[in-house]
């Protein structure tokens, strides 16, 4: 609990707020090299990084590429809130021992209305924000690299509408 108060994340959130949000996760221990999910395993819940560091991993053909280090402060996982089916996009271990506050879709609705809650929604808007301008940034300038290699200009939206749709009915049912 101390731990979540340090965190920038919650500058400013009441102290009752942060006994909920921690009353409503599931603390969990990471230690060195443990995997804490899998690619392609269900994703039915997302962590809050607390203390230490994660880094998350991604099969690309035969060989496992770094897609992102996770640091105190940060959610990962965090798109299994909005798509109870999905799977996860990439692996994640501890670059070192690491303490987490495990949450679900039903914790996080558990929250609605309290500022705990409110520092969360704005960090995964802005999350989502600047992993959309690094995929957009790399996508062009792998279309500058090899213009004729490049793909369709965007996938069919998933089942259940685009991600954007999921999040902003995510956001309408715990807002």
């Amino acid at each position: 609990m101390d731990a979540l108060r340090r965190l920038a994340l919650f500058d400013g959130v009441p102290d009752a707020s942060l006994a909920q949000l921690w009353a409503q996760g599931q603390p969990q221990a990471v230690a060195r090299g443990e995997v804490a999910f899998r690619q392609g395993a269900p994703a039915d819940h997302c962590l809050l990084v607390v203390q230490g560091r994660l880094k998350a991993w991604a099969q690309q053909g035969d060989r496992e590429q770094p897609v992102s280090d996770v640091w105190p402060g940060e959610l990962v996982g965090e798109a299994a809130l909005f798509d109870p089916a999905g799977t996860r996009t990439a692996t994640l271990r501890a670059w070192e021992d690491s303490a987490c506050l495990r949450l679900t879709a039903v914790d996080i609705r558990a929250l609605s209305g309290s500022p705990a809650l409110a520092a969360l929604q704005r960090h995964m808007l802005v999350t989502a924000a600047r992993r959309l301008r690094t995929t957009h940034h790399a996508l062009r300038k792998q279309l500058r690299a090899a213009p004729e290699t490049a793909g369709p200009a965007a996938p069919a939206p998933a089942a259940g509408g685009s991600a954007w749709s999921r999040l902003a009915r995510f956001f309408g049912a715990v807002g």
